[in-house]
C-alpha cells in the first residue's frame, strides 16, 4: 500500500490548496540519507567486496535520470487529476511494461495480452463522459486543460516508470539473490533526481508561491499537517521503491506492474471515500477492469512460465549428468537373442 500513500498524501495537500508539483517532487525524492545509510549497513554486515564498475555507475546514472522525469510527471499528473482518475491512467503501465519486456526478448503469454487490452479498456471509459457522452469532459473542480495535461503526464510517467522497470530487470538480474543491488537501484533514483529537480524549480520559479502557500503562522495545526505530510511522502516513497525493485529482481517487471496498478487501484477507492470526488458509472467501471485485468496476468501467465522454467530444468540438468558420467555414456542395450546365445 505504500504505492497508495504518495497519491493520498498529495491529494491532502490539495485539500489545504496546495498545489505544489515540483515541492512534492523534490519531497518524494528526499529519504536518500536514509537510502545510503541502510546500504552501508547492509554492506558492511554482508561482507562481501561488491565493485561497481564504470557500465553499472553509468546505468544507474541512467536510471536515476530517467526517475526525475517520472517523479516531475507524476507529481503534476496527481496534482491536476482526481485522485480516482490518477490511478486508473497510472494503470496503463501494465501496458508499457508488458510492450518493453517483449521488445527486451521476454516471453509474453496470451493472458498478459488479455490484461492489456481490459487496461486500455478502462482508460477509455475513464476518459468518457455518459452525460455529454463524449469523451475528455472534465469534473466540475478540474479545467478542461489540466485533465488533458494531467491525463498525459499521468500515461507519460508509467511509460517511462516501466522502461525503468524493465531496465532494472536486465540490471539486477545477476544479483537477485542479495538486497544490495536493490538499494543501489533505489539510492540512484532517489539523489539523481535530488539534484536535477532543484534545477528545474529554479528554471520553473515555483519557489516564489511558496510562501504564500504556506505561509499561516497563527494556524499551528495546518503548519503540523504539512510537516506530517512531508514526512509522510518521503518515508512512503523509500518503502515503495525497495519494494518495487525487490519484486522487480525476484519476479518480473511485468509482474510488478499487475501488483503496483491493483495497489493503485485501491488508492483510487481511498481517495474517492476520504475527499469525496466526483465519479460515475464509467469510473467504477473502470476501476473494475483494471482490478480484473491482474488476474489472468498473475494466475495462468505466471503459472504457465512457471511450469516451462520447470519442466525445462530437470531435463537440461539430466543432459548435464549423463554428459559428465563416463559410465552413464555406455551402451546398456540388450544384445539380440541369437548374440546372447553365440556367446555362451
Amino acid at each position: 500500500m505504500f504505492a497508495a500513500g504518495e497519491v493520498w498524501l498529495i491529494k491532502g495537500f490539495n485539500k489545504m490548496d496546495i498545489d505544489l508539483p515540483i515541492f512534492c517532487a523534490i519531497m518524494l525524492n528526499g529519504y536518500w540519507p536514509l537510502q545510503l545509510i541502510v546500504y552501508i549497513v547492509l554492506r558492511s554486515r554482508s561482507g562481501k567486496k561488491r565493485e561497481l564498475s564504470r557500465r553499472k555507475i553509468l546505468s544507474y546514472a541512467v536510471i536515476g535520470c530517467n526517475a526525475a522525469v517520472i517523479c516531475l510527471f507524476r507529481s503534476f499528473g496527481i496534482n491536476y487529476l482526481s485522485g480516482s482518475l490518477y490511478v486508473i491512467a497510472a494503470s496503463s503501465e501494465i501496458i508499457f511494461t508488458t510492450i518493453f519486456s517483449r521488445i527486451s526478448g521476454k516471453n509474453v503469454t496470451y493472458s498478459q495480452y488479455f490484461s492489456v487490452f481490459m487496461v486500455c479498456c478502462a482508460l477509455v471509459l475513464a476518459l468518457y463522459d455518459p452525460d455529454t457522452k463524449s469523451f475528455g469532459n472534465s469534473p466540475e473542480e478540474t479545467s478542461q486543460s489540466k485533465l488533458i495535461y494531467g491525463f498525459v503526464f499521468a500515461v507519460s510517467s508509467r511509460a517511462l516508470s516501466a522502461l525503468n522497470s524493465v531496465g532494472a530487470e536486465k540490471l539486477l538480474g545477476k544479483s537477485r539473490k542479495t538486497l544490495l543491488g536493490v538499494h543501489e537501484v533505489s539510492f540512484a533514483n532517489s539523489f539523481i533526481p535530488s539534484l536535477v529537480l532543484p534545477c528545474i524549480l529554479k528554471v520553473d520559479g515555483e519557489y516564489t508561491r511558496w510562501k504564500t502557500k504556506f505561509a499561516d503562522g497563527n494556524d499551528h495545526m495546518r503548519l503540523l499537517g504539512i510537516v506530517a505530510i512531508c514526512i509522510g511522502l518521503t518515508n512512503t516513497k523509500f518503502l515503495d521503491r525497495v519494494c518495487k525493485f525487490t519484486i522487480v529482481s525476484r519476479k518480473s517487471s511485468v509482474f510488478f506492474g499487475v501488483v503496483d496498478a491493483a495497489m493503485k487501484s485501491a488508492a483510487g477507492i481511498g481517495s474517492y471515500l476520504m475527499f469525496d470526488e466526483d465519479t460515475d458509472w464509467t469510473d467504477f467501471a473502470a476501476f473494475g477492469l483494471v482490478l480484473l485485468s491482474f488476474i489472468p496476468m498473475i494466475t495462468k501467465g505466471f503459472r504457465r512460465s512457471k511450469t516451462q522454467d520447470l519442466s525445462t530444468e530437470p531435463t537440461n540438468a539430466v543432459e548435464n549428468d549423463t554428459k559428465d558420467d563416463p559410465l552413464l555414456q555406455q551402451d546398456y542395450a540388450v544384445l539380440p537373442p541369437d548374440e546372447d546365445s553365440s556367446a555362451e
